[in-house]
């Protein structure tokens, strides 16, 4: 137990890392390459959906995954690991069909 404490404190810059993705696209899409350009670059909008999509998908994920490991019932498990399907297939195809 003391181990999955350890791993979700670990993993709260990860979550703040990925708000910030998510919020600020523009930002975080130039995050430690300014320097490397003479004016600022902009980002795409599907390059920034594309961000925006793949920080929710992280998101999604890391927490799903700390819910699998804390909950050690087998239909909980599957529960949840059916709504990450689900929300996958649905926000990629909402993301397809916005091209």
């Amino acid at each position: 137990m003391a181990e999955n404490i350890i791993s979700i404190i670990l993993l709260i810059p990860v979550y703040v890392l990925l708000v910030f993705s998510y919020l600020y696209p523009q930002e975080s899409f130039m995050l430690g390459k300014r320097w490397q350009f003479s004016e600022e670059p902009h980002a795409s909008e599907m390059a920034i959906q594309f961000i925006k999509y793949s920080s929710e998908f992280l998101l999604a994920v890391l927490t799903t995954i700390i819910l699998l490991v804390l909950f050690n019932n087998v239909t909980i498990r599957l529960v949840f690991f059916a709504a990450l399907m689900l929300y996958i297939l649905t926000r990629g195809i909402q993301l397809m069909l916005m091209k």
